[in-house]
């Protein structure tokens, strides 16, 4: 089992990876106080007016 402290963005991302890239079964576990993993600091604002500073559209986190 693997437990990763604080599932932001990068932890749920990690978590993703390691799961995919298992050769067997795997156990993660996401710890953080929050309800909803896979958003930090920057992708949980509710306010329409923070901004990227780039366009978001070729940026992503799992190569297709």
């Amino acid at each position: 089992m693997i437990a990763i402290i604080v599932a932001g963005l990068s932890g749920t991302l990690v978590a993703a990876n390691l799961l995919r890239l298992a050769s067997g079964p795997l156990r993660v576990v996401l710890i953080d106080r929050r309800l909803q993993p896979g958003r930090g600091v920057a992708d949980r604002t509710l306010f329409p007016d923070h901004l990227l500073n780039v366009p978001g559209g070729p940026h992503g986190c799992v190569r297709r």
